[in-house]
């Protein structure tokens, strides 16, 4: 016999967003690749991988795309992608990304080539992106990917 639970409470307020969700409708693309790396979690920067047709890695130098949230992975994955998973990348539009570093809208963006986080120092630069919103350290932000 399936026994239901129900949730018995809720909180006040939604949360804006979570890392790895479209911010807007403005214009968006997405593709799709083969995780190569072990794991990904929602909002972090990917780059072509050894399968340069279909894989991509974590990090890297040659950026592809930031992974975008799926709520068809299963719980025990931990909210993230494991390896060899099929994962959407967006490739042009607006995504929430958390930052390892305080941005503003006019502070490069850059992103881990071991992590794939987001900050304005060290790491890989990606051109044409700006940050649409300021944050500081672990906060969500809107990049914009041109």
């Amino acid at each position: 016999m399936v026994q239901n639970t129900l949730q018995s409470s809720y909180p006040r307020y939604q949360p804006i967003a979570q890392a790895g969700m479209p911010a807007s409708e403005h214009g968006w693309d997405a593709d799709s690749k083969i995780l190569e790396s072990a794991s990904a979690g929602w909002g972090l920067a990917c780059s072509r991988g050894t399968d340069k047709d279909n894989g991509a890695i974590i990090g890297g130098a040659d950026f592809v795309g930031v992974t975008m949230i799926d709520r068809n992975v299963p719980a025990s994955n931990e909210d993230k992608f494991v390896q060899y998973d099929l994962m959407g990348l967006m490739v042009r539009g607006d995504i929430w990304v958390k930052v390892t570093a305080a941005v503003t809208p006019d502070t490069a963006v850059k992103f881990s080539a071991t992590t794939g986080e987001f900050g304005d120092t060290g790491g890989t630069a990606l051109s044409g992106a700006k940050y649409q919103t300021s944050g500081g350290v672990g906060d969500l932000v809107r990049l914009r990917i041109a």
